[in-house]
């Protein structure tokens, strides 16, 4: 059995990751911010999951057979799973930015202050519990351990569900393709996260429902990453490769009756901004954004912005 949790534990390790390598990756290519705090998400969820999880079960392991009461040993396990919970509360805070950000929304000071205000007051009974009471006996113990992972389920579904009615709340209005990866990252995420909850909540039970949750808590991102990953190669230009599409756009503009707003629109297009950032850098609202855009696509015949970026470079690689 030891062999078994070995491997998981390298498994799940080599799937956290291979998450953070993608959507760095993904970030540096293609800068949008929301691959920015998905990826801040995932590093703090593996410091958490190795400080709050992994540790732990390794000191009730190895602590097992030396000459040192159960009682002791929960209580050092406890520690260092209360040293992880501050990063915790910045992956799910950062899950909610990035949901957010998709949907290119901003997370309101109030719903912050609110997230960290809830936390603060957990986080802090749990060290009270800790400091005041050491002289808890091992049945206690699993009391605290099985009371505060209720506590962490059920805020940790609020952030979850907060975040998918936020994403799909704003699919109204938005370009297929992007309509559907979003449903595609909400949905992912809110089966995959429902199950670690499920396990977490039924870890006690058996040690294959532990191992299955461990490897399931660090490997959670990977379908969401890969969804993620497939719609930007679909549908988002390349800030690199996008850049030479801005030089000369007359033939563009004269073909398709650009006007001089479209035109600015396009050009941050062409620069990889989103919608959000367009309406803030040319001080018009978002939805008027989004109306340019839906015009442009219309006169242009195109369907995404990658489209619209390779019509361009298009027309100006032909011949005067």
């Amino acid at each position: 059995m030891e062999l078994i949790y070995i491997g998981i534990i390298n498994l799940s390790l080599a799937g956290i990751l291979f998450t953070i390598f993608l959507t760095s990756m993904m970030n540096k290519k293609y800068r949008l911010p929301f691959l920015s705090s998905y990826l801040y998400f995932q590093i703090f969820l593996a410091i958490f999951g190795t400080y709050g999880i992994l540790v732990p079960g390794i000191i009730r392991v190895v602590l097992a057979n030396q000459e040192i009461s159960a009682d002791d040993v929960e209580k050092i396990s406890h520690f260092f799973t209360f040293l992880g919970f501050p990063f915790l509360v910045l992956a799910w805070y950062m899950f909610l930015r990035c949901c957010h950000e998709l949907v290119d929304t901003s997370l309101s000071a109030c719903k912050t202050f609110s997230y960290l205000v809830i936390w603060f007051l957990f986080f802090t009974g749990y060290g009270v519990v800790l400091y005041f009471f050491q002289d808890f006996s091992y049945r206690y113990f699993q009391l605290i351990s099985k009371v505060i992972g209720i506590i962490i389920g059920g805020l940790g579904l609020l952030v979850l569900v907060h975040g998918t009615i936020t994403i799909l709340m704003s699919l109204h209005g938005k370009e297929k393709p992007q309509k559907k990866a979003l449903f595609r990252f909400a949905v992912l995420n809110l089966i995959i996260f429902s199950g670690v909850i499920t396990l977490l909540l039924l870890a006690d039970k058996h040690q294959y429902i532990g191992a299955a949750f461990i490897f399931l808590f660090f490997t959670s991102s990977v379908l969401p990453v890969i969804s993620i990953r497939f719609y930007l190669i679909q549908s988002i230009p390349v800030p690199e490769s996008k850049l030479d599409c801005i030089g000369n756009m007359e033939q563009f503009i004269s073909e398709f009756g650009i006007s001089k707003r479209e035109e600015e629109i396009i050009q941050k297009i062409c620069l990889g901004k989103s919608n959000r950032e367009i309406s803030e850098e040319l001080f018009i609202t978002l939805q008027t954004v989004k109306d340019h855009v839906y015009r442009i696509f219309l006169k242009t015949g195109v369907k995404n912005r990658i489209q619209l970026s390779n019509l361009i470079r298009k027309l100006e690689a032909k011949p005067n």
